[in-house]
Order: structure tokens, then C-alpha cells, then sequence
């Protein structure tokens, strides 16, 4: 997510994306389309991660109630 978020969507290639990995431009596209795939791949991982973090507090939030 840093690559793009430096360059932008639209200036970062996927081979900076699979430097920054650490893996073969070849593996990316194993797994990817293209680097919108990607970038909504890491949106939708952020957002779940976001939700269970919030469901988590307000659990806590009403035990403590």
C-alpha cells in the first residue's frame, strides 16, 4: 500500500508493487490482474480489519455496561 500511496494508483506499475513485495512480477499477476485488483484486494482487507476492530470495542464497550 506505500508504493501506491507515494505515487498514486495511476504511476505505480506493478513492478514496484512486486519489488516492494519482494517477489517476481510474475507471482503478482499469479494472484492479481492488475494493480486495481490489488488496490481493492488492500481496501477490502482494511476495511475488515477496521469493522472487527470496531465490533471488538463495542463488545467490550457492553460487558463493561
Amino acid at each position: 500500500m506505500h508504493v501506491i500511496a507515494r505515487r498514486g494508483l495511476a504511476a505505480t506499475k506493478i513492478a514496484d508493487i512486486a519489488a516492494t513485495a519482494g517477489i517476481s512480477v510474475g507471482n503478482v499477476y499469479k494472484y492479481f490482474r492488475s494493480k486495481e485488483d490489488i488496490f481493492q484486494a488492500l481496501v477490502e482487507s482494511g476495511q475488515k480489519e477496521c469493522i472487527e476492530l470496531m465490533l471488538t470495542k463495542l463488545c467490550c464497550l457492553a460487558q463493561e455496561s
